[in-house]
């Protein structure tokens, strides 16, 4: 508890395309595999625009970490308000209950709160960050009329492949209209074909109408959900891809020359699967402690994968700073409930609230949660002291 003379108090809280697939044809069962090098290339080769606004963003990404070499921490939690389109037969809808989208949620802020309880194996765990993203379930639709952030449809299409993925997007081709994308994060769940997990788009300014991720319904939340991906580790992953992190290998097909432009995470030639424990190493990594197999921009299944380092969370940062692509996204003023991050519990008072000045404001933090905060920012403007940083 502390004491200070104020005018006014005011709180704040310290506190592409890629492709996804699994098992099918001549592909090893319970593997992921992915065709984001190869279909990013094709763009980048076809359409000169996107080459042009994909370069951009890797500029701006690169000059962002050069300005913050010992990484970047907002002073509040950036909030992302989510929209689920749930486009599925009425057996497979039947089967889909809402619990599994709020599971997802939970799963999210878990996962980027840098909370997931799985073993880092021999890396230190300074390498797991807590990204400062909290998401959640929206609670008004653009128009602003009441939801639950899920958005549901019923179809006779069967599964979809990546080639319709304007289809999927756009009703009057059969599938849901994205919600405005600087507002809301849009994650489309289907049935895929083609052996896909998901995929999802580099945020290249502008946003276009397609910006958001799509998942196979068997891979999303938890009760359910189809083993291995049974944990919710598809969508921390594509999501990953939408704020701007490569795969950790960096898509080299073991030339040991790929970067995901994070200095923390090792070398590594090619994606890792199933559930690997201990040291691992590789041709690019040949020594302890080995590659980052654990990373959830690696392809193992739910069951091994554990973290974000602190350098992706820089690169998840410079998306939701001042100039990046989405900074609006960050700032969204729509409701948002449902599934409250469970890592943090801001609970901060201020008695009086309001009187002349000079006024003494006894100020509070009874704050929470798993893991409750350990600093915090006061300002005051117009007061003495104008600014206070506690922890």
């Amino acid at each position: 508890m502390n004491t200070f003379k104020l005018l006014f108090l005011s709180i704040v809280l310290l506190a592409g395309i890629h492709f996804m697939g699994y098992s099918q044809n001549n592909n090893t069962p319970g593997k992921r595999k992915c065709g984001t090098d190869q279909l990013h290339k094709q763009r980048m080769e076809t359409n000169p625009e996107y080459a042009k606004q994909y370069q951009k963003l890797q500029d701006y990404t690169n000059e962002f970490i050069a300005k913050h070499p010992n990484g970047y921490s907002p002073k509040a939690l950036v909030k992302i308000p989510c929209v689920f389109h749930v486009i599925l037969s009425a057996a497979q809808h039947t089967a889909f209950p809402d619990s599994r989208l709020e599971e997802q949620i939970d799963v999210l802020n878990t996962d980027y709160g840098g909370q997931n309880t799985h073993s880092m194996g021999s890396f230190a765990s300074t390498l797991k960050a807590n990204t400062e993203l909290q998401f959640c379930l929206a609670q008004e639709d653009p128009t602003g009329a009441p939801t639950n952030g899920i958005n549901r449809l019923t179809s006779t299409h069967g599964a979809w492949t990546s080639q319709e993925d304007n289809d999927i997007k756009h009703t009057a081709q059969g599938g849901l209209d994205q919600w405005d994308p600087n507002r809301y994060l849009n994650i489309w769940v289907v049935e895929l074909g083609g052996g896909l997990c998901g995929y999802a788009y580099y945020p290249t300014p502008p946003l276009n109408d397609i910006f958001g991720l799509v998942c196979h319904y068997e891979f999303v939340g938890v009760t359910g959900a189809s083993a291995p991906y049974n944990l919710g580790g598809t969508v921390t992953h594509e999501i990953g891809h939408c704020f701007n992190l490569k795969h950790i290998w960096g898509d080299d097909n073991g030339a040991c020359t790929g970067d995901d432009q994070c200095a923390d995470t090792p070398n590594q030639a090619s994606e890792q699967y199933g559930t690997p424990t201990g040291v691992v190493t590789d041709a690019c990594t040949p020594d302890a402690p080995g590659i980052m197999y654990m990373n959830f921009m690696d392809y193992v299944d739910d069951a091994a994968y554990s973290n974000f380092t602190p350098d992706q969370k820089t690169r998840l940062q410079a998306c939701f700073a001042a100039g990046g692509p989405l900074e609006q996204l960050g700032q969204s003023t729509v409701a948002c409930s449902g599934s409250s991050n469970p890592n943090i519990n801001a609970n901060f008072t201020g008695t009086p609230t309001s009187g002349d000045a000079p006024l003494d404001v006894t100020f509070t933090n009874s704050s929470g949660g798993t893991v409750p905060p350990t600093s915090w920012e006061w300002s005051f403007p117009g007061g003495t002291p104008s600014l206070y940083t506690g922890q």
